[in-house]
C-alpha cells in the first residue's frame, strides 16, 4: 500500500505546480519516472516486477523477469483499455477527413515500415536472444508513439495546425493499430516454441475476430443507449462520462472472457462509438483529462520503480537497438511516408523526431511476460522496451519545448500556400485542451459554454 500513498502525494505536489511546469523542459512523465526511480532507490517500496539472473548451460547469465504484483499489471491493462477506447472515440472520423493525408500516411505507411525496420534491427542485433517472431513482437512494442511525453508539441497553438494534428492523430490511433500486429506476432512466437501452427492460427482468429465483434457491439449498442437515455433527460453530465468510460472496461473484460483481445475490443469499441454517436466523444475527452490522466501518471511512476533494475540488465546490443529505435527506425519510415507531400525536410525531420515511446510500449511489453511467461525472449523484449522508453522520456521531454520554438520560428516565415500551412479542422488533444479552446455541449439543442445556443 505504500506505493499508493507515495503516488497520491506525488500527484498532489505535482498538481500544485503543473501550470508552472508547462513553461519548463520538465514534463509530467519525466517527473513521475524520476520519482519512481528515487522511490525504488530507497528500498522501502516493494517493486511490482522482479528481475533475476540465471546461468545458462553455456555459463552465460540470462535475465528473467516475473510480475510480482498482479494488481499493478491489472491497473496498467485498465489504463491502456481506457486510452485505446477514448483515443478512438474522441477523434471524429468525419472531421478527420479534412486532414487525413498526413496522419493517414504516418499510420498506414509509417507504422508498418517502422515495425519492419525495428524487427530487422532487433533480429540483426539480438538474434542470439530472439527468434524471428519475437523480434517482430519487440518491434510492435516500441512502434506506438505517445504524445504525453511531448504534450507541448500537440497542444502548442503556434505550431501549424496541420503538423500538430498529424502528430496528435497518429499518437491517438497508432497504438490501437499496433495491437492486432502484436497479437499476431506473439501468437506466432509462441507457436514456434510451444504450439502448432494450426493452434496459433486459431488463436489469432479468435483474438482478432472476437475482439473486433465485441468492440463493434459495445460501441454501437452502448452509444445508442446513452444517446436515447440522454435525449429523454435520464442522464446527467457526470453519469454520461461514467457510462461511456465503463463501456471501455466492459468491452475489454468481455472480450478477454470469451478468448478475444480486450485491447482490440476497446479500440474498435471507441471507433464504433464515435461513428454511431459522434457527440459522445466529448464526454470521453472529459474523462480522459481527469481520471485517465492520473492513470497515465501511475504507469510512468510504476515504470520508474523498475526502470533502473531493467536497464542494468541490458546489453550493449539492446542499448544500440533502443537508440536506433528512437532515431533511424522512426525517421526513415516517416521520410518515406511523407514523400510526395511537398513538406520541407525540416518539417519531415520534426515529424520524425517527435515520435516518443511511452504508455502502450510499457504495457504491451509487460503483457508478454504475464501472458506468455515461458517465452524465451520475453525478458529481452521487456528490457529493450525499458531502455527505449527511458531514453525517450528524457530525450523527447527535454527537446519538446525548444524543438517547438525552433520549428515555429521557421514556419512563421513560410507563405500561406506552403503545404505545412494548409488549414485543417481542429481536433482535441489527449490530456488537456489548450487555453481558449472551448468545449461545446454534446447533445443537440443544449447551450454552449459561452451562453449561445447550439446550432448543430
Amino acid at each position: 500500500m505504500l506505493i499508493v500513498g507515495v503516488f497520491a502525494l506525488l500527484v498532489v505536489l505535482y498538481s500544485l505546480v503543473a501550470k508552472r511546469l508547462e513553461t519548463t523542459p520538465i514534463t509530467a512523465p519525466m517527473l513521475f519516472v524520476t520519482a519512481g526511480i528515487v522511490a525504488a532507490a530507497t528500498g522501502e517500496i516493494d517493486l511490482p516486477i522482479e528481475v533475476t539472473t540465471i546461468e545458462t548451460a553455456s555459463g552465460a547469465e540470462s535475465p528473467t523477469i516475473e510480475i510480482a504484483s498482479g494488481a499493478f499489471l491489472f491497473a496498467l491493462e485498465i489504463t491502456l483499455a481506457l486510452v485505446l477506447f477514448s483515443d478512438a472515440a474522441r477523434i471524429d472520423l468525419r472531421t478527420l477527413r479534412g486532414n487525413a493525408a498526413l496522419p493517414g500516411r504516418l499510420l498506414l505507411i509509417g507504422l508498418p515500415l517502422t515495425v519492419v525496420l525495428a524487427g530487422a534491427a532487433a533480429y540483426g542485433l539480438l538474434d542470439s536472444e530472439l527468434i524471428f517472431w519475437e523480434a517482430l513482437v519487440l518491434a510492435t512494442v516500441i512502434a506506438p508513439t505517445d504524445a504525453a511525453l511531448g504534450q507541448s508539441v500537440v497542444s502548442n497553438r503556434r505550431l501549424p495546425v496541420r503538423i500538430r494534428q498529424a502528430l496528435n492523430v497518429e499518437s491517438g490511433l497508432n497504438d490501437g493499430l499496433a495491437v492486432p500486429l502484436f497479437t499476431v506476432f506473439l501468437a506466432l512466437a509462441v507457436a514456434e516454441e510451444q504450439i502448432t501452427a494450426a493452434s496459433a492460427g486459431r488463436v489469432i482468429v479468435e483474438k482478432l475476430g472476437y475482439g473486433a465483434l465485441v468492440g463493434v457491439g459495445v460501441g454501437l449498442v452502448g452509444g445508442w443507449l446513452v444517446t436515447r437515455a440522454s435525449m429523454r433527460g435520464w442522464m446527467s453530465g457526470v453519469s454520461q462520462q461514467l457510462g461511456v468510460a465503463s463501456m471501455a472496461v466492459f468491452a475489454w473484460w468481455f472480450a478477454e472472457e470469451i478468448g478475444g483481445s480486450g485491447f482490440i475490443a476497446a479500440f474498435v469499441g471507441g471507433i464504433a462509438l464515435s461513428y454511431g454517436a459522434r457527440w459522445v466523444g466529448e464526454k470521453v475527452v472529459d474523462f480522459t483529462e481527469d481520471t485517465g490522466a492520473m492513470l497515465n501518471l501511475f504507469v510512468f511512476f510504476g515504470f520508474g520503480l523498475v526502470a533502473i533494475e531493467l536497464v542494468e540488465a541490458a546489453s550493449w546490443q539492446i542499448v544500440l537497438f533502443a537508440v536506433l529505435g528512437l532515431t533511424v527506425v522512426r525517421l526513415l519510415p516517416v521520410a518515406v511516408a511523407m514523400r510526395g507531400t511537398g513538406l520541407r525536410p525540416l518539417t519531415i525531420g520534426f515529424l520524425g523526431w517527435f515520435g516518443p515511446r511511452g504508455l502502450a510500449s510499457i504495457i504491451l511489453a509487460l503483457l508478454v511476460i504475464e501472458d506468455e511467461p515461458e517465452l524465451e525472449g520475453g525478458a529481452t523484449i521487456v528490457i529493450a522496451m525499458a531502455v527505449t522508453v527511458l531514453l525517450s522520456v528524457y530525450a523527447h521531454g527535454v527537446t519538446a519545448a525548444p524543438g517547438v520554438a525552433w520549428f515555429c520560428r521557421r514556419t512563421e516565415v513560410m507563405h500561406e500556400g506552403a503545404p505545412e500551412m494548409y488549414e485543417v479542422p481542429e481536433l482535441p488533444t489527449r490530456l488537456e485542451l489548450s487555453p481558449g479552446q472551448r468545449r461545446v455541449p454534446a447533445m443537440p439543442g443544449e447551450t454552449r459554454l459561452d451562453g449561445t445556443p447550439d446550432d448543430r
